[in-house]
């Protein structure tokens, strides 16, 4: 008996610290969506109170589990499966949909009260205890614990992409700009809203032309337009965007569109550069050139995406008039790699991109 209480309380105690860091560092922003989603919006997400509530009903889940079918001993870190279930299931929303997998939790669950239910029967019949001994009993409670957790993690969401848009919707709402651009600065994986809320973070601190580039950029200037279909959610949603941003695009109005408009309607720094970025997203170098020269950036001490391309520029059109003696080299080297005919087109462009894929040059010829 006694070393069933100590085994009790050290798998309660191993399943409290999973539940934590799970919930507080891996799903933290998800579990915030799940709460705005559930409530509409009504209550505020307090990371700690959320975590030890659900804690705390999942170890009481446990409990009876434990009660009703017997497990103890070796056998008792079986009475968590449900818990750990019930754990990976209310992270497991769909953040464009905003919808639980139901299908897939319908059977998850059938073939879990199923398990439970034979190694119950196998607990009671086959495989009593026949030790005492706390180790003995402990490392198939361990054995079984790592099973579980690896369990939770494989079926919950675990989308990369997915935790850095939630995470730049956290930073966006409390207008943290700073900190809602360095998400996923390292990543080659993004999604529209991410991108989105990034050109917004970078307008607003003033660094598109130093960091536009150091992004993936597959939306092209399009990125700026948030679609009001994509979720229904208070917090992360089209209405945010809107109210961060200042305005909204007209329906069917392309990103390119929607920057011209704002630059032409109100010239401040955060219009300027929201439309100085969707002209070099979308490949509009000329215009860029023309609407702002190099006299009106700061010539060679501008950022160093406006030089690169007015040096592009001056390399396509030899009417158009720049030098940079430090950029020159990178672009020389960059030409020589994609005009280099004994790569292949493959390796051409995972050559640029290795060395250059932080550059608008490599951004302008992406698509050769």
């Amino acid at each position: 008996m006694k070393n069933d209480a100590t085994i009790r309380r050290s798998c309660t105690a191993l399943f409290v610290l999973f539940c934590i860091l799970y919930l507080l560092l891996f799903q933290h922003d998800v579990m915030c969506l799940v709460q705005d989603v559930l409530s509409r919006g009504q209550t505020t997400y307090r990371p700690i109170v959320t975590t030890l509530l659900l804690t705390t009903l999942l170890v009481l889940l446990q409990r009876a589990v434990r009660g009703l079918l017997g497990f103890d001993g070796r056998w008792e870190a079986v009475s968590y499966l449900p818990s750990c279930l019930v754990l990976a299931f209310v992270a497991d929303i769909d953040v464009r949909t905003l919808r639980y997998p139901l299908t897939k939790w319908v059977w998850v669950a059938a073939l879990a009260v199923g398990l439970l239910l034979l190694l119950a029967w196998l607990h009671r019949m086959m495989w009593r205890r026949k030790t005492t001994r706390h180790a003995a009993l402990m490392w198939p409670n361990l054995l079984t614990f790592s099973l579980l957790f690896l369990l939770t993690l494989q079926l919950t969401n675990h989308n990369a992409a997915a935790h850095q848009e939630l995470a730049a919707w956290r930073h966006a709402t409390a207008e943290d700009y700073d900190a809602l651009a360095a998400v996923g600065e390292r990543s080659l994986e993004t999604t529209q809203p991410l991108s989105a809320l990034r050109l917004l973070a970078l307008a607003r601190t003033g660094t598109v032309g130093d960091r536009l580039f150091r992004y993936p950029q597959p939306y092209g200037a399009d990125a700026l337009v948030m679609n009001r279909f994509n979720r229904q959610s208070t917090l992360f949603g089209a209405d945010t965007y809107g109210r961060l941003l200042g305005d909204e695009p007209y329906g069917g109005e392309s990103g390119m569109a929607f920057a011209r408009r704002l630059y032409a309607r109100d010239d401040t720094p955060f219009t300027r550069d929201l439309f100085i970025a969707a002209l070099l997203l979308d490949d509009h170098l000329d215009e860029f050139c023309r609407t702002f020269p190099p006299e009106a950036l700061g010539d060679t001490l501008a950022p160093i995406h406006y030089r690169e391309a007015w040096l592009l520029e001056a390399h396509l059109n030899p009417a158009f008039l720049y030098t940079d003696d430090e950029l020159q080299p990178t672009l020389d080297a960059f030409l020589a790699v994609l005009h280099d005919d004994s790569l292949t087109p493959v390796a051409n462009r995972n050559t640029r991109f290795r060395y250059y894929g932080k550059t608008f040059y490599d951004y302008y010829y992406r698509k050769q």
